[in-house]
């Protein structure tokens, strides 16, 4: 188990977090008085908005002022985490490349000569896999690797988008 208590901040909000035991949101006056509560049953997806240790501060959406806490590994918070982590450490890879290619491409034109033809991002020969992960002390040895998660919750293709917004959830529903 790797230490969970170094999330970057910038993680949060994080949406889709689905939780694996019932929770009760709760709402506190200013002055701390119990305004209001709200259960919610196991396998709903809920909003992660603060890490403490390991529990985590959950909303049951993002603005909302009514709050649970939770332990890391009754949700699938690592899961989304991880997966965030991947989805931008693949765009830096990308964006790093283009302003290779761009710097190449200037360099070329301004010796006056053609530049090879070169392949730009996004197209299939220049996809980039998430390829083994060693860093030795990663926060994210613990989890197996994301990989391709295809289709569902994190999808967003637009046939995964039009299933969410008719079933109202952020999770693809099985079926549908």
């Amino acid at each position: 188990m790797k230490n969970w208590t170094n999330v970057s901040p910038h993680v949060f909000p994080l949406r889709s977090v689905k939780i694996m035991q019932d929770l009760t949101f709760k709402a506190y006056s200013s002055s701390g008085q119990l305004m209001g509560s709200s259960p919610v049953q196991s396998g709903r997806e809920v909003v992660a908005v603060r890490l403490k240790g390991r529990t985590l501060t959950v909303s049951p959406s993002v603005g909302a002022r009514m709050y649970a806490q939770i332990d890391i590994d009754k949700t699938d918070f690592k899961q989304g985490v991880a997966y965030l982590f991947e989805m931008r450490k693949a765009a830096t890879a990308r964006y790093q490349k283009e302003k290779e290619r761009r710097a190449r491409d200037k360099d070329f034109a301004q010796q006056g000569s053609l530049p090879k033809p070169s392949t730009r991002p996004g197209t299939a020969s220049s996809k980039t896999g998430s390829g083994n992960q060693s860093s030795g002390n990663s926060l994210f040895e613990d989890l197996p690797q994301p990989g391709d998660f295809g289709h569902g919750k994190f999808c967003i293709c637009g046939d995964c988008r039009a299933k969410r917004s008719k079933s109202g959830s952020l999770k693809l529903t099985v079926g549908e």
